[in-house]
C-alpha cells in the first residue's frame, strides 16, 4: 500500500464524505438513515464517489485509475493490472471479524504462489493467504457504516474470495485505510499521475450474510 498511500487516504475521506451526503441526502424520506433500503444506499454512496471523481478532473487520484464499472460500480485500477472494486463490507456480523496470518503447509505451492501475487501490504516475512474456499480472490476496499448509516465507521484495502456468496465469503486479508492527515487536502493528496504503482497485505479471514 504505500506507494499509494495518499490516494487510499484521499479515498477514505471520500467514502467519509460520501457516507453523511448520502444520509442527508435522504433524511427528509428516510430520517433515521438505517431504514434506508442497503441496495439504495450503497446504489447512492457510489454514485456520490463517481461524481467526487469527476470534479477532480481526469486524474482524480495520484497514482490509481478511477473508472465507473458495470452496474454502476466503481473501479480503481492501479499500473499492474490490478483492479480494486469499492464495496460495502458483506457481512453485518462486524464484531465477529477473525483475523489470522497463515503459511500454507509444505506441499501447497499453487497456494503460496497466489499469495506471493495478491499481497496487501509490506514488512512481513511470509505474507501469504489462507487457501480460499470460495474460489479466487479478487482485490476490494470494504467500507462499513456506523449502527445508525449515517458515518462511516471503517474502510480496509482486502482480498476477498466469494464476496457475491454469502455463505461462503471469505475475506482473506485486510489493512485499514490510512487517515487523511489534518495538513493534507484533496488537492496536495491528488497531485498529477506519476505511473508508478505497487501491491500490498495482512491476513484475516471471515464469512458473512449476502453483500450489499
Amino acid at each position: 500500500m504505500a506507494r499509494h498511500e495518499a490516494d487510499f487516504a484521499l479515498l477514505r475521506a471520500d467514502l467519509r464524505d460520501a457516507v453523511s451526503e448520502v444520509a442527508s441526502r435522504w433524511a427528509d424520506r428516510y430520517p433515521v438513515a438505517a431504514s434506508m433500503s442497503g441496495h439504495n444506499r450503497c446504489t447512492s454512496v457510489r454514485q456520490t464517489l463517481i461524481s467526487m471523481f469527476a470534479r477532480r478532473g481526469e486524474f482524480p487520484f495520484a497514482s490509481l485509475r478511477a473508472s465507473e464499472g458495470p452496474g454502476l460500480s466503481v473501479v480503481l485500477q492501479d499500473g499492474l493490472g490490478t483492479k480494486i472494486r469499492v464495496r460495502k463490507w458483506p457481512t453485518d456480523n462486524l464484531g465477529q471479524r477473525y483475523r489470522s496470518v497463515e503459511t500454507p503447509p509444505p506441499g501447497q505451492s499453487t497456494a503460496l504462489e497466489q499469495a506471493r501475487q495478491q499481497l496487501l501490504d509490506e514488512g512481513l516475512d511470509a505474507p501469504v493467504f489462507p487457501r480460499p474456499m470460495a474460489g479466487p480472490s479478487e482485490v476490494f476496499v470494504l467500507w462499513w457504516a456506523d449502527s445508525d448509516e449515517a458515518e462511516l465507521r471503517g474502510a480496509e484495502l482486502a482480498a476477498v474470495s466469494g464476496i457475491d456468496s454469502g455463505s461462503s465469503v471469505q475475506i482473506l486479508a485486510a489493512v485499514p485505510l490510512p487517515q487523511l492527515q489534518p495538513t493534507q487536502t484533496a488537492a496536495s493528496a491528488s497531485p498529477a499521475p506519476q505511473g508508478d504503482f505497487d501491491e500490498d497485505d495482512e491476513s484475516s479471514q471471515a464469512g458473512g450474510t449476502t453483500p450489499a
